[in-house]
């Protein structure tokens, strides 16, 4: 049987944790959720085999950019593709600082078909 990959889904609404995760699951993905930066962190380090992380930026304690700042800041995580999700529709995004190194940006709401497309192709599969 194939391995799944693991997707981490940061984000501080329950909700949208539980709806990407069955999104995500349906389309063949391991998902592990965190609902705030230190949470994150805390999954990133236990499980090294993460292939990408869905962050969500507006979040209390740990501002979403913050936690990319930590992860871009650790050898052993620095080269997970982070996606963001928000509901900031931030069009310069790719020149904001600390963004720079993002595979993409979906404002929420979004189609999650667009999400999965693009986890994807981050991960080169068709």
């Amino acid at each position: 049987m194939k391995k799944k990959e693991k997707i981490l889904v940061v984000d501080d609404d329950h909700f949208n944790l539980d709806i990407l995760s069955r999104y995500l699951g349906g389309a063949h993905f391991e998902v592990l959720q965190a609902d705030d930066g230190d949470a994150a962190l805390q999954k990133l380090t236990g499980a090294p085999d993460i292939a990408v992380i869905v962050l969500d930026l507006e979040m209390p304690r740990m501002h979403g950019l913050a936690l990319m700042k930590e992860i871009k800041k650790t050898p052993a995580l620095k080269d997970i593709p982070v996606i963001i999700q928000t509901v900031v529709d931030n069009r310069k995004w790719k020149t904001t600082p600390g963004l720079e190194d993002v595979c993409g940006y979906l404002v929420k709401p979004y189609d999650p078909e667009l999400l999965v497309d693009l986890i994807r192709q981050v991960l080169g599969k068709p």
